[in-house]
């Protein structure tokens, strides 16, 4: 009897971390749940599925790819920016920044939101970095990228967000701020001290920048792809279009064709961004594994 009491109090303690699981939305999911609502001209559910996919950053149980986080941002920025919503917006886009310094957001979503983000990157890039140096025995991933132990990372000022996991254990995650000339020292795990005197006395393998590139080339070409099949949707929209009999059903096929456009265009650019980072990372010598921008 004893046994089982105990047994039924485990399953009510795990449950909470069970649902929680279940419940947590995949980054893929909710780009394509933003793009099926800008299809359809919803913009408030599109504005509720990115606030939502947003706030569950944190439940994710995988590394996250960082062309979705960027692209993530930058639907979330454009359609705030569509409502109106002008300082949700620059926060959305000051995160998409940060993430990805370099990619730009496509000139398809309009002159006055392009304007809006070129305005944020500026401002941003123009400031001094910061940068993040983490300790532990955990693996550790900022804003998706594979961040290595004792080693400095460079970083634009801002919100990232920091997954790490320690042996088989779950996942775990932060939202961090790094200010401007701020070196942000965190212990992720239990300390080596004998390993932290290793790390700071002992060079880098240069073999770590071909790793980081790699992985960097493979996010960006999940984005490429992403982008492309929405891309194909947009064009099967288009097809639709011409041969609509129906004059009143033209007008939400065109409105689909466009969203579909936008976000497959802002997922080519955003994946061709990150893929073409990672072949800097692996040519250049002396760039550290938390890719300097």
């Amino acid at each position: 009897m004893n046994t089982r009491c105990l047994l039924a109090g485990l399953g009510l303690l795990l449950l909470p971390s069970i649902a929680h699981a279940q419940d947590c939305m995949n980054l893929v999911d909710a780009v394509d749940s933003i793009a099926a609502a800008l299809a359809e001209v919803e913009i408030d559910r599109a504005q509720e599925v990115a606030d939502q996919a947003i706030h569950q950053l944190e439940c994710q149980e995988q590394p996250v790819n960082t062309v979705m986080l960027t692209g993530l941002f930058q639907l979330a920025g454009a359609v705030a920016a569509f409502n109106g919503e002008t300082t949700d917006a620059e926060q959305a886009f000051a995160r998409a920044v940060a993430i990805s310094p370099t990619t730009p957001i496509d000139a398809v979503y309009g002159g006055d939101v392009e304007q809006l983000y070129q305005q944020v990157q500026r401002r941003l890039l123009d400031e001094s970095g910061g940068s993040l140096l983490l300790s532990g025995s955990a693996r550790a991933w900022l804003d998706g990228r594979q961040v290595t132990m004792g080693q400095p990372v460079d970083v634009v000022v801002g919100h990232h967000l920091l997954q790490w996991q320690e042996d088989d254990g779950p996942m775990q995650a932060r939202e961090i701020r790094v200010a401007a000339m701020e070196t942000r020292q965190l212990t992720l795990g239990v300390v080596d001290p004998d390993a932290q005197r290793r790390q700071r006395s002992v060079a880098p393998p240069s073999s770590g920048r071909g790793s980081a590139g790699t992985a960097l080339l493979i996010g960006g070409g999940a984005g490429v792809v992403v982008g492309g099949v929405l891309l194909g949707l947009a064009s099967g929209a288009q097809s639709a279009f011409f041969r609509e009999e129906d004059p009143t059903a033209l007008a939400g096929i065109q409105a689909r064709n466009h969203a579909l456009a936008l976000s497959g265009i802002s997922l080519l650019a955003a994946g061709a961004g990150t893929a073409g980072v990672s072949f800097f990372v692996q040519d250049a010598p002396g760039v550290r594994v938390g890719f300097t921008f």
